[in-house]
């Protein structure tokens, strides 16, 4: 994750850090013929990459994560988590059971 922007001054009341998160996996080598007694190489394959834009409020103590989605040349965020729901423009899923007891740091994401 990197900060995006100019440097954040010790009073700010937001920060944005986005990044990328790559999906992978490992598998053998198709190219590589191992001889007799060697191992079998060994290759990452990226399968998918999603960009992130986590957006941090220190007045209202919320964090947004946005998955950022590209269509032609623009760019669009799609909210995927919040730490609290009430400071979101999206409605979220309820990270609990609707009979479970509410605890105060959870009672509204």
């Amino acid at each position: 994750l990197f900060i995006m922007g100019e440097a954040l001054s010790p009073d700010a009341h937001r920060a944005t850090l986005g990044g990328y998160i790559e999906k992978d996996k490992i598998v053998p080598d198709p190219n590589h013929k191992p001889k007799k007694g060697e191992q079998q190489r060994m290759i990452r394959i990226v399968i998918s990459k999603s960009l992130k834009e986590i957006v941090v409020f220190r007045k209202s103590r919320t964090v947004h994560v946005y998955n950022i989605e590209e269509h032609g040349r623009r760019f669009y965020r799609h909210q995927v988590f919040t730490s609290d729901s009430r400071f979101s423009f999206k409605t979220m899923a309820l990270r609990r059971s609707l009979k479970a007891p509410w605890s105060t740091p959870y009672r509204f994401s």
